[in-house]
């Protein structure tokens, strides 16, 4: 457990929407993140917080990590810099 930042380290999870649906976010192969219907073990669907980069990376592509921007969300290249 990483207490700086409240996330269990390398555990995954899902990111879930309060809203009626509980969609969750998924990482498309365009590298963006899109929100759908939860499906059972899909890898696109889970995400983990990595200790050494400090970043959230998706459990089917580990070089990239989650990058929000306004209202938009990527998976960029991890580089572990802070915008």
């Amino acid at each position: 457990m990483n207490t700086n930042r409240g996330l269990y380290v390398n555990r995954p999870f899902y990111v879930v929407s309060r809203m009626w649906m509980n969609r969750v976010i998924t990482y498309s192969t365009s590298h963006t993140m899109l929100i759908q219907s939860r499906k059972a073990n899909d890898k696109r669907q889970m995400w983990r917080f990595d200790q050494v980069s400090k970043t959230i990376k998706n459990m089917h592509d580990d070089k990239r990590s989650m990058d929000v921007r306004g209202t938009n969300a990527y998976g960029y290249p991890t580089d572990s810099r802070w915008y």
